[in-house]
């Protein structure tokens, strides 16, 4: 359905070799996709930007509980667990590599399952 957790899995040809159908698995987590709105520290603009998304995942979660009176949006349970999904982005966010810069081959790391194991145990 498009919605990337913690990864996304995909299949499509091979950069190296078109020949070829293989597994795919990118990046995931965020919700946003600059990554310099979950580091105000880096980005001036960031701290407005994020308080306006907790915001908007506070109403969204609000709404998707039946409450569409969202007043004071803020001092309820939803801002709190919306301000706890977000730190979590955050520190996924923290993580990931920007990838804006990088070529499709630079990005290109095949390996079997066996290295996939290695690279990601659990």
């Amino acid at each position: 359905i498009g919605i990337k957790v913690f990864f996304d899995l995909m299949t499509e040809p091979d950069a190296k070799n078109p020949e070829i159908i293989v597994a795919h698995i990118d990046q995931g987590g965020v919700a946003v996709p600059e990554l310099d709105v979950y580091a105000p520290h880096r980005n001036p603009d960031a701290k407005i930007t994020l308080h306006k998304y907790r915001l908007h995942v506070a109403r969204m979660l609000a709404y998707s509980e039946g409450s569409f009176d969202v007043k004071g949006i803020m001092a309820t349970p939803w801002y709190k667990k919306a301000h706890e999904a977000i730190d979590i982005e955050a520190e996924i966010a923290a993580a990931q590599i920007d990838t804006d810069d990088l070529s499709p081959l630079e990005m290109y790391h095949r390996m079997d399952l066996n290295g996939l194991k290695d690279r990601a145990p659990g």
